[in-house]
């Protein structure tokens, strides 16, 4: 272990990236802007989303996917600032690893959607819902008006009913 971790850590041979941007200063922060910007809002997302989930935990029937998603957000994120980080030091074996460790958590994300997509697609969508509840609201409201016609036959009746009494 400590071998590889050695070999992993060896830059020596290796220029930093800001050698490829000819150490131009608008180039060489144009490309550290863009990722400082990327890799804040990959930042930013994954806590986002963290909030939604603790706060609905309870009514999300898959709510392990967006932390899924958080996670392989934050470690691209992670990759970004790496890419500011070699602008100035050449760790690219630490980037790539980095690089690796994001695949793997990307393609288990994408797994795991593909294997919870079905059940998913069986879940009814809140206008699928309001449907329904509105189909049965109709339907209540008919049964309502049909019990108010039985009430005031009956009424009627007993109407008719206590005047033949009164007038025997």
């Amino acid at each position: 272990m400590s071998r590889w971790l050695d070999w992993l850590l060896d830059s020596r041979s290796y220029m930093p990236h800001g050698h490829c941007y000819l150490w131009q200063s608008e180039t060489l922060w144009l490309n550290v802007g863009g990722d400082l910007l990327i890799g804040a809002s990959y930042s930013a997302i994954p806590v986002i989303l963290y909030l939604f989930v603790r706060e609905r935990r309870d009514e999300l029937p898959f709510w392990w996917i967006p932390l899924l998603f958080a996670a392989f957000i934050l470690l691209c994120g992670a990759t970004h600032f790496f890419d500011i980080f070699t602008v100035w030091n050449p760790e690219y074996r630490v980037e790539g690893a980095l690089k690796v460790v994001t695949g793997f958590v990307s393609a288990a994300t994408a797994v795991a959607l593909l294997r919870v997509m079905p059940s998913a697609m069986r879940l009814q969508t809140p206008i699928q819902l309001q449907r329904e509840v509105d189909q049965r609201t109709g339907q209540l409201a008919l049964a309502n008006e049909r019990l108010r016609e039985a009430v005031a036959w009956r009424q009627e009746g007993e109407d008719e009913r206590t005047r033949l009494l009164a007038s025997e």
